[in-house]
This record gives structure tokens, sequence and C-alpha cells, in this order.
């Protein structure tokens, strides 16, 4: 790769900006996107995104530190933030426990489809081809997500041949992958490209707790709107009984999940302090 962005980085940056202008210059189009942005960056999700970042922050400063991070990997490391970490970020509500969420991030960051992805895009086609590429893969793609939960008849036609158009595009692009790898092995086996192959991992693995975490803090607010409102009590009450919460459900995000459906059951507005820490105390969350 000589310059900064490869021939596919160039065509994507392209169709995103002819994107972008289309959007600016539909009223009806502008007006919607922009309210998708207004309820992205509201604090209630700006803010714990931005801090879920700071180990992330952290880790490349150590990497930094250590000479194994410079500012030739910084296009990669914000293509992980805006890609790989987001996606991450978004799905914490499926979040069960720590050794489960470290499970499945390691076994899509280390798959062997990772290593031909990585290989994919570091062979590419001349511009003018990814130009045609690039449109038309996305077109496929969307028409068989969109058809892959339609039910009209004449659809398992439709979803088999939008497969199989991927499946042959995807083959023919690692096909010309494998034919560069073959002409010239010796420019994949560098120090950079080892340094962007594992970056994207390293951050993805260090990024786990922060989800975690985010999922927890979602949970224990579901759990104090549950104390808060169906109980007529005072704040000091209220703050007794989540401490008692907190004290029982702890840094699981499974167990609160579990006093959330609890407290939703036994709680009323009736209910006195004296009776919701002994309903607290009796919790006794389901097997998982």
């Amino acid at each position: 790769m000589d310059g900064l962005f490869n021939s596919r980085e160039i065509a994507v940056g392209l169709w995103l900006a002819v994107l972008i202008i289309f959007v600016a210059s539909k009223k009806a189009v502008r007006s919607s996107f922009g309210a998708v942005l207004k309820t992205f960056f509201t604090p209630k999700i700006i803010i714990p995104l931005l801090l879920s970042f700071t180990p992330s922050v952290l880790v490349v400063w150590l990497l930094a530190y250590l000479n194994l991070w410079d500012l030739s990997v910084l296009k990669e490391t914000i293509y992980w933030v805006i890609g790989t970490g987001i996606i991450m970020f978004g799905k914490f509500d499926g979040v069960k426990d720590l050794k489960s969420l470290y499970r499945q991030t390691a076994k899509e960051t280390l798959a062997l489809v990772v290593v031909l992805e990585f290989i994919i895009w570091l062979y590419v086609f001349p511009l003018w081809a990814e130009l045609l590429l690039v449109p038309f893969v996305t077109l496929i793609v969307l028409l068989a997500t969109v058809a892959k939960y339609m039910k009209t008849d004449g659809i398992e036609l439709t979803r088999k041949v939008l497969n199989g158009t991927q499946v042959f595009i995807g083959l023919l692009i690692l096909l010309f992958a494998l034919i560069g790898f073959v002409k010239s092995p010796v420019a994949l086996f560098t120090f950079q490209n080892l340094e962007l192959f594992l970056l994207p991992i390293v951050l993805s693995l260090t990024y786990v707790p922060s989800v975690y975490f985010i999922a927890l803090y979602s949970k224990y607010e579901l759990v104090f709107l549950r104390i808060d409102y169906p109980m007529k009590l005072n704040r000091k009450s209220k703050r007794a009984i989540k401490l008692a919460a907190t004290r029982r459900c702890g840094l699981s995000v499974y167990v609160t999940g579990e006093m959330i459906r609890h407290l939703a059951i036994n709680l009323t507005t009736d209910t006195t302090k004296a009776q919701a820490l002994k309903i607290i105390k009796t919790f006794n969350p389901r097997q998982p």
C-alpha cells in the first residue's frame, strides 16, 4: 500500500461522500437522518460511550510507550473505534457474564475468517474496480438482509440467488487476494502488518470490561427504577433498599437482571421498608 488509503478505502469514502450529499439535498431524508443523529448524541448515550473507551485510550498509550503503536496505525485505531468498538458497545444489553463475553469476543476476533478478512483488505482491486464493487456488494448485502425476513411466495429462490451471489463475490475477492499473496508473500510478513493484525484484537479484548460494566450499570438503573417508583417511601428508606440490592447483586450482570424481575413481581406501592429489605434478603436468582 503506497498511500495512506488503499483503493477500497478510497472507494468507500467516495461513495459515502455521495450518500452524504444525497442526504443533505433531500429535506425529508435530511430531517429523518438528523433525528437519528439527535437521538444518538444524547448525553445518556454519548457520555457512557465515550467513558467506555477510557481503557482503550490507556491501552493505546501503553502500546505507544512500549513503541508498539505509532501514528502509522492511527487510521486502523479509528476504524476499530467507529466499527468494532461501537458495535460491541451496542451489544451490551445481551451480556450475561464476563467469562462468556470474553469467550465470545475471543471467538470472533481470533477466528480464521478474521485472518482471511485481513488478507483481503491488504490485497485490493484497482480503484475503478473498487468503485464498481463497493456499491454492488452493498446492494446485494442489503437485499439479502431484507429477503431474510420476508415471507412472501417465491422468496426462498431469491434468498438462494442473493446468498449465492455473496458467496461468489467473496470467493472472487479471496482468490484475487491469494493471487496477490502468492506473487508477493514477503509483503505480507512485515512488522507493520503484524501490528495492524494484532491491534484490533488487543483493543477488542481489552474493551470487554467496559462493555460488561456498561451492561451492569444499565441493569442497576432498572433495579433502582423498580425501587423508586412503586413504593411510597422517603429517600433515606429507598437509599437503604438500593444499598441492600447492590450488596445482594454485587458485580453480576445476570443476578442484577434477575433482581429486576424479582422486584417487579414483589414490590408494590404499599410495600414497607422492612418488607422490601426482606424481599431482597430472600431473593434467590435462577440458575443461568
